[in-house]
């Protein structure tokens, strides 16, 4: 075969996907190619076409459902201790449903959320751990392993106080948009990493810009959000303390400053020595979100409620009717009563529970104090059940257990999101379709999960039973209730703001755009 088509093969070793490459371009020994055509050349285009459409489509999405089912989990730590406002198919003859979220509803998002946190960690430790057992890597100095252990931790810290401390008081819009505004450090080192270049000046000064924008997080949105005023030292220190894991990808050996060329070969040697490094890393991290999590959240319950048994399986919730007439209890009272004292569309009572057996309770306005102070007692297995459903003047109150383990599919929902978004980049980088496969998505996830979480915001203003059916009744984003209409979303100062972080953000990861690795390479470059 290398006798009759020569050009089939090279002398130099090309890697697996290139020889696909050349052979295409072979050429019989009459000089036409094997798979000339007209056709052939369309298909290959509608295929290529295809490829881009794919990957784009598959990255984008894959990071906005990441984005947004993480920001649900959040959102849902923080309806803790109040009230929200629910679809009131529940209590029909009522205009007003609404349900008390206790604490002892919040912690399976607070362990769910931190499952999501430690997910990618344990898949970095099982890689590392299986390049360390099964191939030659090199062995980490103390020097490198201090200085990597260092920044991955003040990441950690900076990522746990923004999980467990900030996110869950922001709305899901607000929380979105905080996270153009993570790219300080690697700002800074964009500037002092320039090379010399007739445009240099014009760089640096759009540069100086991009630093002014990013900085602007550190006290803007506690300026513009009164909520926030508490956070306004936290917020400052995790935007910082985030940015530093990105310090590698944006220092050079070109720079005019020479400590800015020393620390790039420091970066260039520490690539070369991740996975042993990172096996002992990463668990470290998924104990600093541990910790984190521990510290911020007992601020919130208690630690019994956080600790609990069974914080995955089913609990007890109280649906509220407001502002009925004795018409309307009438009516409530007679469906509950056709109905068996039971909910008969949703609720299912576990069979290791006794079952509401008792007839409804009808209590005056004067026992409210007492009655209110004995439902809101925690609830153990052994404990009697409460009624099925309470009477009284004004108001209704219909006692359901939530679905179990509905936080876990959550969590599967985004790990599986953060997996796909991962390996689609990752194949885009291989094929050198980096700029529509990785750099076009990963500018306009931010974006677009801002316009879908803005939207979907607007709807359920509207109708309170908008997405029901895909989410539970008590489950919920935290929406910001000055973003009713688009008009009123770009007049917001807050916006602006975001625009700012996002254009700066788009000038400092300008290198995306411009992939100078070769085809196939390992994802350790």
């Amino acid at each position: 075969l290398r006798r009759v088509y020569p050009n089939l093969f090279i002398k130099t070793q090309i890697k697996f996907f290139g020889c696909f490459i050349h052979f295409w371009k072979a050429k019989a020994p009459n000089g036409t190619r094997f798979f000339a055509g007209f056709w052939h050349d369309a298909s290959l285009q509608v295929l290529k076409l295809a490829t881009f459409v794919v990957l784009f489509v598959l990255t984008l999405g894959s990071a906005v459902v990441a984005k947004s089912s993480f920001l649900l989990m959040t959102s849902a730590i923080g309806w803790g201790g109040q009230n929200m406002t629910i679809c009131r198919d529940k209590i029909p003859e009522s205009q007003l449903n609404t349900v008390y979220i206790t604490n002892r509803l919040v912690v399976k998002w607070v362990w769910a959320t931190f499952i999501a946190l430690s997910a990618p960690e344990a898949l970095c430790f099982v890689r590392s751990l299986h390049r360390t057992l099964f191939k030659n890597v090199k062995r980490p100095t103390l020097v490198q392993f201090v200085v990597v252990l260092t920044i991955e931790t003040l990441h950690a810290i900076g990522v746990g106080i923004l999980v467990f401390r900030i996110f869950p008081d922001l709305d899901a819009v607000t929380a979105t948009e905080l996270t153009n505004a993570m790219c300080f450090v690697p700002a800074v080192l964009s500037l002092v990493s320039r090379r010399p270049s007739r445009v240099a000046f014009l760089l640096v000064i759009v540069d100086i810009i991009a630093i002014a924008a990013q900085s602007s997080g550190f006290w803007a949105f506690p300026m513009f959000i009164p909520s926030l005023e508490k956070h306004s030292v936290a917020i400052p220190w995790c935007l910082l303390l985030i940015s530093l894991a990105w310090w590698q990808n944006f220092v050079h050996d070109d720079s005019v400053f020479p400590p800015v060329r020393a620390l790039a070969k420091f970066a260039s040697r520490l690539s070369e020595r991740r996975s042993k490094t990172y096996a002992i890393v990463s668990l470290w991290k998924i104990c600093i979100y541990f910790l984190c999590m521990i510290a911020f959240m007992t601020s919130r319950m208690k630690m019994e409620d956080l600790l609990q048994r069974d914080p995955f399986g089913e609990k007890l919730i109280t649906i509220t009717g407001h502002n009925l007439n004795q018409t309307q209890i009438d009516k409530f009272l007679a469906r509950m009563s056709k109905y068996g004292g039971a909910d008969y569309d949703e609720v299912t009572i576990s069979t290791t529970k006794k079952p509401w057996t008792e007839p409804p309770q009808v209590i005056e306005a004067g026992d409210y104090t007492g009655a209110r102070v004995r439902r809101q007692q925690p609830l153990d297995d052994e404990d009697e059940l409460p009624s099925a459903f309470n009477i009284y003047d004004n108001y209704v109150e219909l006692n359901q257990f939530t679905s179990p383990y509905d936080a876990l599919w959550i969590v599967l929902v985004q790990v599986t999101a953060v997996f796909l978004c991962y390996h689609s980049s990752k194949f885009a980088c291989k094929v050198m379709m980096q700029r529509l496969g990785f750099a076009l998505p990963m500018a306009l996830a931010v974006p677009t999960a801002v316009l879908v979480l803005s939207t979907t915001c607007t709807f359920r203003s509207v109708d309170s039973c908008y997405m029901t059916n895909a989410l539970t009744k008590e489950l919920f984003w935290k929406c910001f209730s000055s973003y009713s209409s688009f008009k009123n979303f770009m007049a917001s100062p807050q916006t602006w703001i975001w625009l700012s972080w996002f254009l700066s953000q788009c000038w400092i990861t300008i290198h995306l755009w411009t992939p100078k690795h070769e085809r196939l390479a390992r994802s350790e470059k």
